[in-house]
């Protein structure tokens, strides 16, 4: 029986349900913290052992209980690189009815008589081989995973109470202290807000609780720590805790402020299975960069469906260590796919329903009713492409390989040794934690008549390419400056891909804070801050690779008497995980943050108030570390889509245009301006109306995120723009510590660099002034609302 860990990640319907979430705004220890989030009630905390001194990074390999079979080679526990990998996650047990943890298959897990069985242990099966092998490579660590795609169903009940939480804990120490198993892996698809975002075989049970889905997978794994931290301390051995974690942002936005990611040893990112033949979107499983070109993303104008998407977003609530991205050894691909980047597939179009390739193209397809998806094993995607006709390409902006089969129209997306590559220099650029991979069966060697089969290549080479690649960590955050007795609260309500947030101050000072306070903080790059009701001035004042930094400044009538709070409101694009965060206010942090992070241990050195975000690194992968091409059986050149030729901006794009008098009855869009439902406005001869509060949301550019409503034409009102040259640049010394805000745009901030403007195509190297600072394009791309030089990271670097 095949079973593909299937991980649908699309992105639904822009009018997705409105999903009213009230958050809280989580912390985790920072380094050196002596705080500790769970009280182990016997004896000091277990540590895990050490890493080996090749094993710097995590290498962890999901091995499918299910690999015995003929379809999987019989792949056995003995077949497993054991020298080359840190962690096997044993794929899967089940959540039964009673809420205990239980076996999948229990005759392959404990019955099944597997050649050289050890004697001295009182069960048979894969579990007795992982025993006998962890003998011989003690640095090997393996956890049990529950669930997968296709048992996730018992969880939704079971955390529904605390009696069901409390007898599944206890049965995941027992499970893994009588088969010996270092931790457990929760893989619960999905526990979510988000309505229909798990398996529909699951429907009947899940839909009932979307309303309290993530909360009740919050107190599991709080439940499942507490016990586990105890179970250690009584055994004197660490246990695990890790999970497999959606890189969706659709089922993200449905999971609060990643509040249980607190409780993790690491989280294993699904950074796969971004595009399927769920949908007609043609493009890359697993990418590693973001891509204008993607069609299924366009609408947002936010890079979501990547690798380095999912990173940022979890960075917010987790430091880069515990960050472990995943890599797949399969395929996804379509039929009948016409079109796509000179001609061959990507971003082309299929059948929105019944297009997934099947045949030689999907052998490792799920049965029925499960639809072709075009899956197979890297190493039968090599023996394809020893056929002439089925020609592989390789992507430069998402760093990815594809086949295409121009005749039959078959497109198929999977990972080889060159994407494999490019994603290891990122691990070891952004100091994560390591990758993990699904599954092994996937992975290949080469025989001797020059074809492939079931090997270890694609592991041995992530292996060479991490072994010396030092400790995991990412830049040091800002240490927060001393601090004073007020305190943030933050939460709202999310609705795809706007986020309605509610920040409210509350004063304990023990004096009046004066209108006119400054108040910064910083936010994951996963989002935007797009407008603060009320507030005096928002401004963006520094940015970072994982994290942008903000102020609000509040008006001159905005003072917070002692023992008052004071609530903003405003607006954020898409999602964010852990919220606002190293809150600052007019030099001095929040207590009550300084507490959590610190455990009431004076941080050294002492901060300035002034510290900023660290500077991003490139995220192009270093030339001193050169990926090694995939073997490729036919001499066919790869051709490099190419990107659009750059017109020179117009610097008159961001001049807000005026209606035409007597055109439209409401009065021109303003960028200040605060807008409630229902009220009007005109911008380029439309009449727009908006939707809810807003403030700052173009309307030409927002209305696909429903922000805004297009109700009629009224002419033509191309406005006729104040020439860029009048503009004068600000006299304000260099020197100066005080930022730009982002709302102010200076054109000359550096000779010969043009203004940034709205659907342009940009090319690598380029250079433009955006709000009086200079970028570089860091990547090809056709500029949309939302990719702006200050928000988008990834795609431009400040000079």
């Amino acid at each position: 029986m095949k079973r593909l860990k299937s991980r649908r990640v699309t992105l639904p319907s822009l009018l997705a349900v409105l999903m009213g979430l009230t958050l809280l705004l989580p912390f985790y220890p920072g380094p050196g913290s002596s705080a500790r989030l769970v009280a182990v009630a016997a004896g000091a905390d277990a540590e895990a052992p050490p890493p080996a001194a090749d094993h710097p990074r995590k290498i962890v390999a999901y091995f499918p209980e299910w690999g015995d079979q003929e379809n999987k080679g019989f792949y056995t526990v003995s077949k497993i690189p054991w020298s080359k990998i840190t962690h096997i996650n044993y794929a899967f047990a089940k959540v039964n009815a009673q809420n205990k943890i239980d076996f999948m298959d229990r005759a392959a897990a404990i019955e099944k008589d597997y050649s050289g069985q050890l004697t001295d242990v009182p069960f048979k099966g894969h579990f007795n081989q992982l025993i006998k092998y962890k003998r011989l490579y003690p640095d090997v660590r393996t956890l049990i995973s529950v669930g997968g795609w296709a048992a996730s169903g018992g969880f939704y009940n079971m955390a529904n109470s605390a009696a069901g939480r409390e007898t599944f804990a206890n049965s995941v120490v027992d499970f893994l202290r009588t088969y010996q198993f270092n931790g457990v892996d929760i893989d619960w698809e999905y526990p979510s807000g988000t309505a229909l975002s798990g398996n529909p075989i699951d429907s009947s049970v899940a839909e009932p609780l979307r309303a309290v889905n993530y909360d009740n997978y919050v107190l599991l794994m709080k439940k499942l720590r507490e016990k586990l931290d105890l179970a250690g301390a009584q055994d004197n051995q660490k246990y695990d805790l890790t999970i497999a974690a959606t890189a969706s942002s659709w089922v993200l936005g449905g999971m609060k402020l990643g509040e249980a990611n607190s409780y993790l040893d690491w989280a294993n990112l699904m950074t796969y299975d971004f595009h399927g033949a769920w949908n007609g979107y043609v493009g890359p499983q697993s990418a590693l960069y973001p891509d204008s070109r993607d069609t299924e993303t366009a609408a947002l104008g936010t890079p979501v469906l990547n690798t380095d998407w999912a990173v940022r977003y979890y960075l917010g609530t987790l430091p880069p260590e515990k960050i472990v991205i995943g890599v797949p050894y399969y395929s996804r691909g379509w039929k009948n796919v016409s079109g796509g980047i000179n001609n061959t597939g990507l971003y082309g179009t299929a059948p929105t329903t019944g297009g997934g390739a099947d045949g030689i193209y999907g052998i490792w397809n799920d049965p029925a009713p499960e639809k072709p998806s075009g899956a197979n094993p890297v190493w039968h995607i090599l023996n394809l492409l020893k056929d002439p006709a089925n020609q592989r390409f390789f992507d430069p902006v998402t760093k990815t390989p594809y086949l295409y089969n121009a005749d039959k129209k078959v497109f198929l997306t999977y990972e080889d040794k060159e994407s494999l590559g490019y994603k290891l220099n990122y691990i070891k650029e952004k100091g994560l934690g390591g990758m993990m991979l699904w599954e092994l069966t996937g992975d290949y060697s080469q025989q001797a008549d020059g074809t492939y089969t079931y090997g270890s290549s694609l592991t041995d080479y992530a292996y060479e390419q991490l072994k010396t690649a030092g400790q995991p960590g990412g830049p040091v955050k800002p240490v927060l400056p001393s601090p004073k007795n007020f305190s943030i609260s933050f939460g709202g309500t999310y609705d795809h891909p706007n986020y309605t947030y509610s920040l409210k101050i509350t004063n304990n000072t023990g004096a009046e804070i004066p209108g006119g306070w400054k108040l910064e903080f910083d936010l994951p790059t996963t989002t935007a801050l797009t407008s603060a009701w009320g507030a005096g001035a928002v401004e963006q004042i520094s940015t970072a690779w994982d994290f942008n930094r903000y102020r609000l400044t509040g008006t001159a009538s905005q003072a917070i008497a002692n023992g008052a709070t004071l609530e903003l409101q405003g607006m954020m694009k898409l999602n964010f995980s852990g919220g606002p965060q190293r809150f600052i206010l007019n030099g001095s942090s929040s207590q009550k943050e300084y507490d959590k992070l610190y455990g009431g241990v004076t941080p050294t050195p002492t901060p300035s108030a002034t510290a900023t975000a660290t500077a991003k690194p490139t995220p192009t992968p270093t030339a001193t570390v050169k990926p090694t091409a995939t073997p490729t059986p036919t001499a066919t050149p790869t051709p490099t889509p190419t990107a659009t030729v750059k017109p020179t901006p117009t610097p008159t794009s961001t001049v807000t245009p005026t209606a035409t008098p007597g055109q439209c009855s409401a009065e021109a869009w303003s960028a200040t301006a605060v807008y409630t439902k229902g009220q009007q406005a005109s911008y380029g001869g439309v009449l727009y109306e908006a939707q809810w509060w807003t403030q700052g949301e173009r309307p030409d550019l927002s209305g696909d995120f429903g922000v805004w409503k297009a109700i009629s034409s009224c002419g033509n009102t191309t406005p006729t723009p104040t020439p860029t040259a009048t503009v004068k640049p600000t006299s304000t010394p260099v020197q100066t510590a005080t930022p730009v805000p982002t709302a102010t745009f200076n054109p000359s901030a550096t000779p010969g660099a043009s203004a940034w403007a709205a659907g342009v195509a940009y090319t690598t190297g380029d250079k433009v002034s955006y709000s009086g600072k200079t970028y570089t394009c860091l990547q090809s791309h056709t500029s949309l609302e939302g990719w702006e030089p200050a928000v988008t990271p990834a795609l431009w670097q400040l000079d």
